[in-house]
Order: C-alpha cells, then structure tokens, then sequence
C-alpha cells in the first residue's frame, strides 16, 4: 500500500530541542517513515504507512512526547480566533508577572530607589505575590517540562522550571523557617524577584516570538490565497467549472479576460496579455500566444484562450513559492 504524508498542527513547541523531542518520538514509532518538524509553521509533516499508523497514534505520539498534534483547520477563521486568545492570554501572563515581579524587585532593593514601602519588604507577602506568577503564569514550563523527564531528554522549559523552582522554594523555605536557614550558614535573603522577573521575561519572549509567527504566517496566507479556486475544464466536448483541486495533467482549460490562470500550462488555442506580477513584479502584461507557458494564479488581461495542465497541485509555481517561504521559515542555522 502507498505511504501517506499528512501535515498536523503542532501546539506548545518553544525552541529547536522542543522539534527534536518530537520528531524522535515520531521516527521511533512503527509504520512513521519520516516526520519533519517546522516550529516556524508549528507544523509536522508526517509520511506514514496507514496500515500500522493512524491519525490517534499520532497524536498519542505527540501527546506523550509533551506537545499537542490536531488535524490542521480548515476554518481559518475559527483558527485566528483561537490564536488570537492564545496570544492575548500570553500577553496578559507576561505583563501581570513583570508587573508584580517589580513590585518584588522594588521591595527586595529599598536602597536603589529613595522611597520603598514597607509592606513591599515584607518577606511573607513577597512569597503570597509570587505564588501565582510561579504556579499559575509559569504553569506552561512545569507542563512541558515533566513529559520531557519522562522522555528522559531536556528543552529549554526545563530549564526555567528548574531554575525558578530553585529560587522560589529556597526563598519559600527562608520566610518560613529563617531560623533553620540561619544556623545552617545559607543566606537569609529571598530571590523572588529572580524567579518571577525571569518568569516574566521568557513569557514576554514568547509573547514577541508569537506575534511575529503570526505576521509571517499571515503572510503566507496571503500567498496561498492568491491562488484559483476553480477552473473550467473541457471535457467531453463540454465546458465546465470544478474546484482547482480535481484538474490534471493534461487536461484543456478555457481562460476567459479578467480570470485567474487556475494552475500552470501551455496555451494550445489563442492568445492574451496577462498580468504576471505576481512572480515577476513587472507590471505591464505579458503577451502570450500559442506555445507559450503560463503560470498559475496569474491574471488573463485581454484575449481568451486555451491552455493544457503541465503542472497541478503542489507542483505549480506558487505551491513551490509558498513551500520555499515555510522552508525557510522553519530551516536551521548550520
């Protein structure tokens, strides 16, 4: 039986060890031939023999690996809603923690500032304010971290978590037994303001980082959508309209003048002009005639005319455009 390629969306990656945890988890499953992750897309090209593996394995792959795989939406609407809360759940996350990590900082350092309230100084309500930029702002470190240890492997929300839980239950420990504290010769002083501060800071990052995936993957949108969404096909003597997606090699297609060219082909009857800029960026069309080649998602200026599918799919010119931009994207620094 072929082999299938499907591409998953691919939630809750942050760095390029968080690509290699999942693409190792996918190859060693059994019937997954090859998985290839794109953290700029948030996307995981999976080929696979769909006797031993199914979409659930999948996911459960994923799952287990500490991430979350869904089959891409095709509400994209639906999609941008989604993004959006979850970028503006970050943003809030990130500001609420380096809000009330400076108040931390503030009462921490009362000699870098001249005035300093006294409450703020209070060891006790700077642990009861860093309790939830810890556990509730920082959750997504702590949730990514414990399936990586299970995997026996490491990302960069290792890290955080164990560095800010370092400094948040040794500083918890010394506002609440700072008699135990004293006679083993450690330091008396808190560092809540390490562990909510660097909370705060990797969120924003994130915040920024995931903005910026937005805008490029808008951009590829964009792209994509300048493609035809239909075409008319001769077939059988007869003329008639069908989705973009059922055209084949070979086929005859009629363009009529203010049309897009639906894939790439060579015009077998008639002539035009057509508006290229879109690969080109020349603005004054382009004039074709017979044997000539067009391209797809171009505009038909003037004539109508006929041409023959040489390329569909993903072979034609804009697919490859829109490939080499995710690739890209997602490559890696040598």
């Amino acid at each position: 039986m072929v082999n299938l390629n499907k591409i998953f969306s691919i939630k809750g990656m942050h760095c390029a060890s968080c690509v290699g945890v999942i693409e190792r988890a996918l190859k060693k499953t059994e019937g997954i031939i090859d998985a290839n992750v794109n953290i700029a897309t948030e996307t995981a090209s999976v080929n696979f023999d769909p006797q031993l593996v199914s979409n659930d394995i999948i996911f459960s792959v994923v799952a287990n690996a500490g991430y979350k795989a869904l089959v891409i939406e095709k509400d994209t609407e639906k999609e941008k809603i989604s993004k959006s809360k979850e970028l503006d759940s970050l943003k809030f996350k990130a500001f609420f923690s380096l809000f009330f990590g400076a108040l931390i900082v503030w009462g921490s350092f009362p000699g870098l500032v001249n005035y300093s309230p006294a409450l703020l100084q209070n060891y006790l309500v700077q642990f009861i304010i860093a309790i939830p930029i810890q556990f509730w702002a920082g959750f997504s470190f702590y949730k990514a971290a414990i399936p990586a240890l299970k995997n026996r492997t490491a990302n960069m929300d290792t890290l955080v978590a164990l560095g800010t839980s370092v400094a948040f239950f040794y500083s918890a420990v010394v506002t609440i037994f700072p008699e135990f504290i004293a006679k083993s010769g450690l330091e008396t002083m808190p560092y809540f303001d390490v562990s909510t501060i660097v909370i705060g800071l990797i969120l924003l990052g994130r915040y920024l980082e995931a903005r910026a995936k937005g805008k490029t993957s808008e951009a590829i949108k964009k792209l994509i959508g300048l493609a035809a969404k239909t075409a008319r096909v001769l077939r059988d003597g007869k003329e008639m309209d069908v989705p973009v997606e059922q055209v084949q090699i070979g086929d005859i297609l009629r363009v009529r003048p203010g049309e897009k060219i639906p894939v790439d082909g060579v015009i077998t009857e008639g002539e035009s002009s057509v508006d290229e800029a879109m690969v080109t960026g020349e603005s004054m069309p382009v004039d074709k005639e017979k044997g000539d080649s067009v391209i797809g998602s171009t505009i038909n200026k003037s004539g109508s005319f006929l041409f023959k599918a040489s390329k569909v799919g993903q072979d034609t010119m804009l697919s490859q455009i829109v490939k080499l931009v995710q690739e890209a994207q997602g490559s890696k620094a040598p």
